[in-house]
């Protein structure tokens, strides 16, 4: 199953997929800019169960790329989709 992604006024919510139910996630979110280096946001997260919620500055208007890494396991997975917020 696909990450899932939902835009709330100025917060991005990303919720993993149910096959990472009950397991600890760590890894890094990155959103870029593709127009203005000024723009682009990076978190590193650990969670568990629970959706990664990341607040987004006004200016940050536009098209962005969202940058998903992440590790369980031992295994890494990635998960990149252009987003317009």
């Amino acid at each position: 199953a696909p990450v899932e992604y939902d835009i709330r006024g100025d917060e991005l919510i990303i919720r993993f997929p149910k096959d990472f139910d009950g397991k600890k996630l760590t890894g890094e979110a990155v959103l870029y800019c593709p127009s203005d280096e000024k723009k682009d946001l990076k978190n590193n997260f650990t969670l568990k169960d629970e959706p990664l919620k990341i607040s987004i500055p006004a200016k940050n208007k536009g098209l962005h790329e969202l940058h998903l890494s992440w590790q369980d396991g031992g295994l890494t997975y990635y998960f990149e989709k252009k987003i317009f917020i």
